[in-house]
Parts: structure tokens; sequence; C-alpha cells
């Protein structure tokens, strides 16, 4: 079976939910003067042709996607804003960002590391020590409930406690 899916750009994350049957395709395309946008996707894995169902979410340069099944909820690293969003599934599979935090990587007085206060961070701005960290990959730790996410920019990496809404916080 060979099949042709359109998706917005060119595919930087896949991500399997084997609890909904659906793949997550993280895209990026050029936009106006060059800048990257970027998006996730979801497509059901389970029908006889796989096709892109729902809408997509906006992401910025999306570089890991991490299906929740407690929460119900898609995690998307965001190498482009140094972000993590949550975004919440809908009816028919349609996408939409519900939070987000910002991975900063360097913190302000040399202490542990931080998400700006675990506040949300729609802008994408960098976190509290003005240096957002950079992260290409994430995972979940079920035991914990729990995201890990190694940071591209230090020897380190970051562990946010995953809320029942799938907000996260250090």
């Amino acid at each position: 079976l060979e099949t042709t899916i359109a998706l917005p750009g060119a595919i930087t994350a896949l991500a399997l939910d084997p609890a909904r049957d659906v793949v997550y395709a993280g895209t990026v395309a050029a936009g106006a003067g060059g800048t990257l946008g970027g998006s996730v996707t979801a497509i059901d894995a389970g029908a006889t042709k796989p096709a892109v169902v729902g809408t997509s979410a906006p992401a910025s340069y999306p570089t890991a996607i991490v299906p929740d099944p407690v929460s119900g909820t898609v995690l998307v690293v965001e190498g482009g804003a140094g972000t993590i969003a949550t975004l919440s599934v809908g009816t028919g599979g349609a996408l939409t960002r519900t939070s987000s935090v910002t991975i900063d990587a360097v913190p302000p007085s040399g202490g542990q590391p931080t998400a700006s206060g675990g506040q949300q961070s729609p802008s994408g701005q960098p976190g509290a020590s003005g240096q957002p960290g950079t992260a290409s990959t994430a995972i979940l730790l079920p035991g914990r409930h729990a995201l890990l996410v190694p940071l591209g920019n230090r020897a380190a990496a970051l562990i946010y406690d995953i809320a029942a809404n799938g907000a996260l916080h250090l």
C-alpha cells in the first residue's frame, strides 16, 4: 500500500500515539523573508488510506513530539522558540495550543535551570536568564508522569512534571 500524504512543509519530527492510532508530524516551511514557520499535524494511521485529520497547530520549528496518554495532550519541543508547547487534541483530531514554557538552560544566578518560574510563555521570549535553552528531543517518564528534556547547549537535562491538563512545571 503506497500513500502520499500532503503536509505543510518538510518533516522535522514524528511521533506515534498508539492509543489514538495517530501519527503526529512536525513540519517546517520557509515563510516571508526566509523565516521558518512550522506546525504539528495529526495523521490517522489506522485508516485504510492514512490521511491528515483535524487542524494543525502552529509550532516554531518542532524538533520533538511526545504524546502523553495520561493527560491526553501532545507535548512539542519548539527549537525555533526555545519552548515546549502543550497541545490539546479536540474533536476530529484538531490540535490547539493550550500553554507553553520557555526552556531556560542558563540560570541567572548559577543555580538550577528554571522554566521561567513555570509561567506560560505564549510569545516564546527567553526565560529569566535572557538566554533560552536549546533542546532537540524529549522522552516521557511514565512512572513519574514527567518529561525529560536533554539540553543541547549544556551537559544537563530538565525534568518537567506534567499536570493533569498537560501543563508543564519544573
